[in-house]
Formats: C-alpha cells, sequence, structure tokens
C-alpha cells in the first residue's frame, strides 16, 4: 500500500501527518514542503526513496520515485517540485507591485454635451476647416461608482420627467436637490439637477473631484484632443452593398444583377439558409466612437465647444459623451515630437550623403 510522504527542505523526510518537536503551524506554512509518493511505511523505504527522490532533483532522471520506474512521471514531477521550491517567501518585499498603474488612477474626465451644428472656421494660414459646435449641458455629481465612474444628473432639453422615482428623490437629496426643478421639453432652468436624468460618466481619479461638484466646460481647460462617443444617425432598412460592404454585380454589358445579394447558400446539401448568413435589413442602433479629435475652441461663458471633424448624431437632438483622457494625449503627443525628430534626422542623413 502507497502511502504519501513529505518532504521538509528545513527539517527532514518525514511521513505525511507528523511534524518535528517543537513545530508550529506557522513554521510549517512558511517551510517549503512537498508531497510524493512512496511505496512503503517503513522508515527504511522512506528513507530509500527519499534519497533517489533527492538524486532525481538534482543530478537527472537515474530512476523513479514510483514503484513503476516510469520516466515520463519522474521528469513531471520533478518539474513540478521545482516550481514549488522556487517560490519566494510570502513575507519578501516585492517592491515592482508599487509601480503598477491601475487604470482607476489615471486622469480622465468626460462631460456630456449635444451637438448643435455643424460649420467651418479659418486657419491662421488662411485655410478652411470643419468643425462641429457642442453645447455642453452641466451636471452635477451626485454619486461616485466603481471601475473610476461617477453618475451625475443633468438636465435635458428634450426629455424631461414630470414624475421622479422615489429611488431617484434620495439620489439626488444628498447633493441637497428636491427634484422640483422638473420642467417641460425646450425650457430651461439653472438646477442641473432637476430633471431626474443621470448618466454614468468618467470622473478619475475620484479623490480630484467632490459629491455635488458640476461638470461643465471648464473641466475641459488645457485638453487638445478629445473623443467624442455617441449615437449615429439611423439609416433605416440597408441593403448588402451598404449594410456589408458587398461588391455588387456589373454596371454595364446587359447585366441586371447591380446591387442585390446574390446566392444565399446551396440547394440540396445542405438545403436551407445557414444561420448567420449576411442579408439585408435595418442597421442595429450602435455607439460609434471618434477618437483624438482637434479641441479648437472653449467658451466659458456659453458652456460651447469647438471640435474638428464631424459627430455623430443629429444636430439639435443627439448628447454626446466628449472625453478628454490626459494620458491618451500625453501619449499622442510623445508620439508626434519622436516622429518629428526621427524626420528631422532622416533629412540631415540625407543631405550629408548627397554632399
Amino acid at each position: 500500500m502507497k502511502t504519501a510522504c513529505r518532504y521538509d527542505a528545513a527539517t527532514s523526510f518525514l511521513p505525511a501527518g507528523t511534524a518535528p518537536a517543537g513545530a508550529t503551524v506557522a513554521d510549517a506554512m512558511h517551510s517549503k514542503i512537498t508531497e510524493f509518493p512512496c511505496s512503503s511505511s517503513s522508515d527504511a523505504a522512506v528513507a530509500t526513496n527519499a534519497a533517489q527522490y533527492r538524486r532525481d532533483l538534482t543530478d537527472g532522471p537515474h530512476g523513479s520515485v514510483y514503484s513503476d520506474n516510469s520516466k515520463r512521471r519522474s521528469q513531471n514531477t520533478r518539474i513540478w517540485v521545482r516550481k514549488f521550491l522556487n517560490l519566494r517567501d510570502p513575507e519578501e518585499p516585492r517592491p515592482e507591485l508599487f509601480d503598477v498603474r491601475w487604470k482607476d488612477s489615471e486622469p480622465k474626465v468626460e462631460v456630456l454635451a449635444l451637438k448643435v451644428s455643424m460649420t467651418c472656421v479659418f486657419a491662421p494660414d488662411g485655410t478652411t476647416e470643419p468643425a462641429t459646435l457642442l453645447q455642453v449641458l452641466p451636471a452635477t455629481i451626485v454619486q461616485f461608482l466603481e471601475h473610476g465612474k461617477a453618475l451625475v444628473a443633468y438636465d435635458d432639453p428634450l426629455h424631461s420627467h414630470r414624475f421622479l422615482r422615489r429611488s431617484v428623490l434620495g439620489i439626488l437629496q444628498r447633493v441637497g436637490s428636491s427634484g422640483s426643478g422638473a420642467t417641460t421639453a425646450g425650457a430651461s432652468t439653472n438646477n442641473s439637477t432637476g430633471s431626474g436624468n443621470m448618466i454614468a460618466v468618467h470622473a478619475q481619479p475620484a479623490t480630484d473631484y467632490v459629491l455635488g461638484q458640476i461638470l461643465d466646460a471648464s473641466a475641459l481647460i488645457g485638453a487638445a484632443r478629445v473623443t467624442v462617443k455617441g449615437r449615429p444617425k439611423k439609416k433605416g432598412f440597408e441593403g448588402v452593398m451598404q449594410r456589408h460592404g458587398f461588391k455588387g454585380g456589373p454596371a454595364t454589358h446587359g447585366s441586371k444583377h447591380h446591387r442585390g445579394p446574390g446566392s444565399t447558400g446551396a440547394g440540396t446539401d445542405p438545403g436551407r439558409v445557414l444561420p448567420g448568413t449576411r442579408m439585408a435589413g435595418r442597421d442595429p442602433k450602435q455607439t460609434s466612437t471618434v477618437r483624438d479629435l482637434l479641441l479648437l475652441g472653449v467658451n466659458l461663458k456659453t458652456n460651447a465647444l469647438l471640435v474638428k471633424g464631424a459627430v455623430p448624431g443629429h444636430p439639435g437632438k443627439t448628447i454626446l459623451k466628449v472625453q478628454w483622457d490626459r494620458a491618451r494625449q500625453q501619449h499622442l503627443e510623445l508620439r508626434q515630437r519622436l516622429a518629428k525628430v526621427a524626420a528631422e534626422d532622416f533629412l540631415q542623413q540625407k543631405k550629408g550623403r548627397a554632399t
């Protein structure tokens, strides 16, 4: 009958379930202990198997700790024991853990903005650039959430709540609002927590913000590039060329197949249309993200933003999230500087070869 034996690097080889005199539970936990099977429970067999096991760990596979002399099982056991014995002491300091940067600690903030319209602006060199005008909606922090997010209440000029739930009123009372500022659609109010519209936005690190703080256009002072998220315009029912990017058929030479989907499967086998076949249909309602847009201007008096390029959504109807990630902006600026230096070095080397 095989019994399990235990190897203690600090003491000696002992049968399983026994401990040296004066040993405590803490000593057993901190000592490097490994179990391996023995062919007998006698002391002589334990000593023989222990010596053989020690030779396998140091000199190589001279034998096997198993009675069937299986080299494969001996090698697997030796590798497992080496991994176990190489573990460090749990009380040993690990300075590399202090260098970990958690995502919740990276500076990042989001504000809510209403898409107003698109326009164009003149650059200092006289060229025109497309731009989008956004109206920032002041939002009040009413609760801090996990993963660097905060729950904010804002006044939506398009959708207002005439009656508020008690759960919403309880959250609003944390920042001193009774919810009596609910207004009709199109009206404005100075209380940004009155309408009961709530959404989660990034406000990290949480130590830089307090409960009841208002997030408006002033939160983007110093930003050079922003990321805009929102729901795009709906296209309704789309064909396969617009929905999935099909090439389509020939346009001339008597062809009558221009924008059709073509065949949807085989005939006899499998004799059906397989699930997931790409066909025409309605475009799903998903969120679109436009990254690293240049922030051309910020107006603190009117809470207006001017970003370069186009953003998703309908003018005057879509509420967007404008995010400023400082770590990403610093990374992009560093890449631009390195690319500029590399281009200058390349030009100098090219001039040197020409001369």
